[in-house]
This record gives C-alpha cells, sequence and structure tokens, in this order.
C-alpha cells in the first residue's frame, strides 16, 4: 500500500530546502534518506530520522543553475521504505 507523505524540494541561491510538510501517513515516518545529485555529479546523502511535521532540511552550496536532482526515500516504522519524491529543482 503506497503511503502518502507531503514533502518537496526547491532551490534557494545554491542551496537546496527540502521541506517535510507531514501527510496522511506522517505518523507512520522514522527516517527520511535525502539524495542530492547535482548537474556537476556532487552528490550528497543524508538521513534525517524522526522528522517534524514542518521541518527543513538545508543542503548548502550544492544548488547549480542546471536541474539538480532530489530523490526521497521514507523509512516507516513498519520497516518498510518508498520513494516519497523525485523531482528536479
Amino acid at each position: 500500500m503506497l503511503k502518502q507523505i507531503d514533502i518537496s524540494a526547491t532551490q534557494v541561491g545554491s542551496d537546496v530546502v527540502v521541506r517535510y510538510r507531514g501527510g496522511a501517513n506522517a505518523g507512520d515516518i522514522s527516517a527520511l534518506d535525502i539524495t542530492i545529485v547535482n548537474s556537476r555529479g556532487q552528490t550528497t546523502n543524508e538521513r534525517e530520522t524522526a522528522p517534524v511535521t514542518g521541518q527543513e532540511f538545508i543542503f548548502p552550496k550544492i544548488g547549480t543553475m542546471d536541474p539538480d536532482q532530489v530523490t526521497v526515500v521514507g523509512i516507516f516504522r513498519d520497516g518498510s521504505e518508498q520513494t516519497v519524491l523525485t523531482t528536479q529543482v
């Protein structure tokens, strides 16, 4: 069953900002795995444990003028994982 998590990513200057806004299954989330691959091939990967609705995760100086790939995988309390966001910023 697909879980519903509300998450978005934007670029502010050279920073990439991932916003966790909750969603129908927010109570089931235990962590978020955030991966950013910029247009120059630089990669950053972070696991954010116990995210709180409204929380922002800022990745400084990873954004470029070209599209950068952002992928977020939700880790849920039942042990399941699901990609909850794939986008370009």
